[in-house]
């Protein structure tokens, strides 16, 4: 009789879970080594679209970050130098006026930025040919995974999901177990916008992935080439708060 008591008000206190926590035993479970191997992760990471309760990198790009911040310490975390990064490659110059009706940016900007990125050799200039990037500069350029974790609303999530899906090479929607059904129930619209899903079982700490969706190169593609670079150059900046999956 006791235990079965002690039973209901564990369900009872985990059916209260806020998505905080819910996102925190989910960590603290070992389940993001189902999702990436040897995971590293930042929780709340604000981008150009949104911000997901969860993103991961694999430790085996982590040096690579590293790397990168120790040669270029005073880079500048800017959706500007994205921009810029996002229109220029290494193989052909592109003319001043180009690069900035490109990038949108305002021509005081424009210049601000490029003086940055000229000071730490990640860009070359010619007076007639106009801007490159250099060939031996090298962004860090690992697969961005992104979780939203919801207990409620599975529609709110894809939404959010979606908008992640800009520099995210996959963006989870992860649910509790309860939600299983009806997430199957509705698959095909996560299949529709290539959001991958799963739920979670916070009694039995059970991961079960429904869907996981083909690896996404649009985050490649121009249009959103801008928050995919943004969003590593938050990375590179944010490294101390970087946190290894460690069961």
């Amino acid at each position: 009789m006791f235990y079965n008591k002690l039973k209901q008000n564990h369900a009872t206190m985990i059916a209260r879970q806020t998505e905080i926590e819910f996102g925190t035993q989910f960590i603290a479970s070992g389940s993001l080594k189902k999702i990436i191997r040897n995971p590293y992760h930042i929780r709340e990471f604000e981008t150009l679209n949104g911000i997901p309760d969860l993103v991961l990198i694999t430790g085996a790009k982590l040096d690579a970050f590293k790397n990168f911040e120790n040669k270029y310490p005073h880079i500048a975390s800017t959706s500007g130098a994205a921009r810029v990064f996002a229109v220029l490659n290494k193989k052909a110059f592109r003319p001043e006026n180009d690069v900035i009706r490109l990038t949108g940016l305002s021509k005081s900007y424009f210049a601000k930025i490029i003086k940055d990125l000229l000071q730490i050799d990640a860009i070359e200039y010619s007076k007639i040919r106009g801007y490159r990037i250099r060939r031996d500069f090298e962004l860090p350029s690992p697969k961005i995974i992104s979780i939203e974790f919801k207990l409620d609303n599975w529609q709110k999530a894809l939404v959010q999901a979606t908008r992640h899906r800009a520099f995210a090479a996959r963006s989870f929607v992860i649910m509790p177990a309860a939600k299983n059904a009806l997430l199957r129930k509705n698959l095909d619209q996560f299949i529709t916008f290539g959001i991958s899903v799963g739920t979670f079982n916070p009694q039995t700490e059970e991961f079960e992935i429904i869907w996981r969706a083909p690896s996404n190169t649009a985050a490649y593609h121009p249009k959103s080439k801008i928050s995919y670079v943004d969003s590593l150059y938050r990375i590179v900046k944010t490294l101390n708060q970087l946190q290894h999956a460690t069961n």
